[in-house]
């Protein structure tokens, strides 16, 4: 009877024993384990806040401050005509065929109107209102230069040379003003237009106009001037 209660306490301790050795290893395999768990919380806790603190606070670098109306001004300075290749402005103003003609019809009237003073024979009354007449009616070929009692359409201008015949108005001053002083060549175009004399005039850069000289009065001792934007043949 001792005996068998002697087994039964040892049986009851080796129980708390073995029961004692399961539980110590299970919670040291628990520490381990919580262990790098919550460092490794941490570890996240502190990279997001990181990752927070850098999104929040980026790197700013200043900016250089800008005249905003000054651009403007340099801008629209930049695209004026005034900076502009000559070339470029030759090719692109479709006009420059009637400022060279306006400038050659002024030089021309200029001297013309300067020699027939120094004679002596006219008055400056007489002489200006030559040089601006319209000789429609002296014309026999007038509808060629003329609608309606004025110049036709692609005409840059005309001018009315009086005692000057169309040799001496082409030699004495045609000619000079264009070759020598505009830097243009003359070609002379066979056949002419309305049965007058009709000339080419064109200069290195590609502009060009063209010029007719008609005589009228007596003896055609007189010149009428007409300058072209385009071949008046093709109008």
């Amino acid at each position: 009877m001792r005996q068998f209660n002697y087994f039964k306490k040892i049986s009851k301790y080796g129980n708390n024993f073995f029961s004692l050795m399961f539980v110590i290893p299970l919670a040291l395999h628990n520490t381990v384990l919580m262990t790098p768990t919550d460092y490794h919380g941490k570890t996240t806790e502190s990279f997001q806040e990181n990752t927070r603190k850098t999104k929040i606070e980026p790197l700013v670098f200043p900016l250089a401050q800008v005249n905003l109306v000054k651009s403007l001004e340099e801008n629209k300075k930049n695209q004026s005509p005034e900076n502009k290749n000559e070339e470029t402005i030759a090719k692109q103003n479709p006009t420059k065929p009637t400022v060279l003609g306006n400038d050659l019809l002024k030089e021309l009237r200029n001297k013309v109107r300067r020699d027939l003073l120094a004679s002596g024979t006219n008055s400056e009354a007489v002489v200006d209102q030559t040089l601006n007449s319209l000789p429609i009616e002296e014309l026999s070929n007038s509808a060629f230069f003329f609608n309606r009692g004025k110049l036709k359409a692609g005409t840059i201008g005309s001018l009315a040379i009086s005692q000057n015949s169309i040799a001496r108005t082409y030699s004495q001053y045609l000619e000079p003003i264009l070759t020598v002083e505009l830097g243009f060549k003359i070609e002379r175009i066979k056949g002419g237009y309305g049965g007058e004399n009709l000339y080419k005039i064109r200069n290195d850069e590609g502009v060009e106009f063209y010029l007719s000289l008609i005589g009228f009065g007596s003896f055609n001792s007189q010149t009428f001037v007409v300058l072209w934007e385009k071949d008046p043949r093709s109008l």
